[in-house]
């Protein structure tokens, strides 16, 4: 329990089976004296949203995988609620 108490004490949040941080969004208007053209542009020429790129290199190791379980944790739990939910899916449909 004194971990569970550390990483609380850290900031870190506790979801389904993973510890992460949670992400800190920053109003880039509000943070700048001026709002000026040099703002980096929110998607590329491709559709990409690179807000979410920049977030996530902005996080530690640890709290990339931790994110990413948590994300995987979240389909696990969908998936298996679906499948608790329609028990006459047969396995080969249940992808």
């Amino acid at each position: 329990m004194e971990c569970d108490t550390a990483r609380r004490d850290a900031g870190l949040v506790h979801r389904s089976s993973a510890w992460y941080a949670p992400p800190t969004i920053v109003d880039s208007e509000a943070t700048s004296p001026v709002y000026s053209e040099a703002t980096p542009p929110v998607y590329n020429e491709d559709g990409v949203d690179l807000t979410l790129i920049r977030w996530m290199l902005s996080l530690t190791p640890a709290d990339r995988v931790a994110t990413l379980q948590a994300h995987i944790d979240f389909v696990t739990l969908a998936r298996e609620s679906r499948r608790a939910r329609e028990p006459h899916v047969r396995a080969d449909e249940a992808r």
